[in-house]
């Protein structure tokens, strides 16, 4: 489908949650464009709505829940099946009311929610989709998980491999374009091991789990009555997992994704790195315009040209391009033109100060002043053509702010440092 889609009529399904093992009644209902897909708790007062957004997962235990910042009771858990129904019926634009904090279970697997969205069918709306395709791989590894993004203009098509130490899984590789998710992937049960059941209950998970709504892995087999939808079906629902967290991007994704051991925090965190990926593509998420408005500096001072990647009180990507016309070169071994350490350190110091500004509004129009600088190591020379790019992590943050630096050109470290920024007194306006 080239254009944007809604269900045509509200879908109701109930029954319990997988994990809360509350009793819920779910409405799918249409949605106009632009609407995304939308999670409303209508059990909570002010029916908050939760967009389904890979920024508002809070936690990913055995599953993956989304949250409102500021409203601790605003949560609705275990969203990938309902997202991977969505995403594979094609449907864009939906608003999915929940009386309860979780979808239910249904048989544990997508199939359900399929039959009913095409029940009543999926309609074309005015507008095309937003399509969401990049131009050079993404990989991306989280421990023993690993994903990598392959560039394509064809639909999604999504291959999985599992390594699990049991006779009935053990290793295997499944792949399938989104095209054939109803009738390869939908029908594909959750499942767990039975020696996992009591340490999942303790932690408070799966309190609605049965052999109705979940596979259950013996040592001596299947404990379920009912045989095994697909030889591989535990494959083929983490591949259905996947595709659920992967449409917490709101864009349909053009490209063939490839999964290896990977689990509900790995995909978020590999939808958040395709994200950054796709700002990096288009130039960014700041300018110098924007970053001037947020540092005292100016030419040929000011070492900041650009920021990709802010996660503010966290972590900031900037890139400074160094090029013949640097002042500092024409005196700094003019024979052989080198970027004097003390600049690398500026620009590092800089890109710390942006990301202090933008993470505290007591920082706000205050100046910040080097206080100490430690375990300084400079690895290469940077020199005229080298894009610098600054990685920026706090460390702590008050008056006196710590961050941890790293600066490279082309994935080489040029510099690593621990930087100390004293913030003015409000009191005088000044430093103390």
């Amino acid at each position: 489908m080239r254009r944007q889609c809604t269900v045509e009529a509200p879908v109701e399904l109930g029954g319990i949650g997988l994990h809360t093992g509350a009793q819920v009644k779910m409405r799918l209902l249409p949605a106009t464009v632009g609407t995304g897909r939308v999670f409303v708790r209508t059990d909570l007062a002010g029916r908050p709505e939760i967009p389904a957004h890979v920024d508002r997962v809070c936690s990913t235990p055995r599953g993956t829940n989304l949250a409102l910042d500021g409203d601790e009771n605003a949560v609705v858990h275990t969203v990938e099946h309902v997202l991977a129904a969505l995403r594979g019926c094609g449907v864009d634009n939906a608003i999915i009311e929940l009386d309860g904090p979780e979808p239910p279970a249904m048989d544990g697997s997508a199939a359900p929610l399929v039959r009913a969205i095409d029940a009543v069918g999926v309609v074309e709306q005015k507008v095309a989709p937003r399509l969401f395709r990049l131009n050079e791989p993404v990989h991306f590894r989280d421990g023993n998980a690993e994903l990598v993004y392959l560039p394509s203009d064809d639909d999604l098509r999504v291959t999985f491999n599992i390594d699990f130490p049991h006779p009935m899984l053990g290793a295997g590789t499944v792949s399938e374009p989104i095209g054939n998710f109803r009738d390869r992937i939908a029908e594909a049960r959750t499942f767990c091991f039975e020696h996992e059941v009591e340490m999942l209950r303790a932690e408070g998970l799966i309190r609605g789990g049965s052999l109705d709504n979940a596979l259950v892995f013996g040592d001596d087999g299947l404990l379920n009555p009912e045989p095994l939808r697909f030889a591989d079906e535990p494959a083929r629902h983490k591949l259905l997992d996947l595709i659920g967290d992967l449409a917490l991007i709101p864009d349909r994704i053009q490209g063939h994704v490839i999964a290896l051991r990977a689990g509900h925090a790995a995909n978020v965190k590999f939808a958040k790195a395709l994200l950054r990926a796709r700002q990096r593509e288009s130039g960014g998420l700041h300018d110098v315009q924007e970053v001037m408005k947020h540092i005292p500096q100016r030419y040929p001072f000011l070492m900041i040209d650009r920021i990709l990647e802010m996660e503010p009180a966290k972590h900031l990507v900037a890139v400074k391009n160094v090029t013949a016309n640097e002042p500092f070169f024409q005196g700094h071994f003019p024979g052989r033109p080198v970027m004097p350490g003390v600049m690398i350190l500026e620009a590092m110091a800089q890109a710390s100060v942006y990301l202090l500004h933008r993470s505290k509004p007591e920082f706000k129009d205050r100046l910040f002043f080097f206080a100490g600088i430690d375990g300084v190591r400079f690895r290469r020379a940077v020199v005229p053509g080298d894009q610098l790019q600054i990685e920026v992590w706090i460390q702590r943050m008050q008056r006196l702010s710590t961050t941890t630096v790293r600066a490279t050109v082309s994935g080489m470290l040029v510099c690593e440092a621990k930087l100390q920024a004293l913030c003015e007194s409000p009191e005088r306006g000044a430093p103390a």
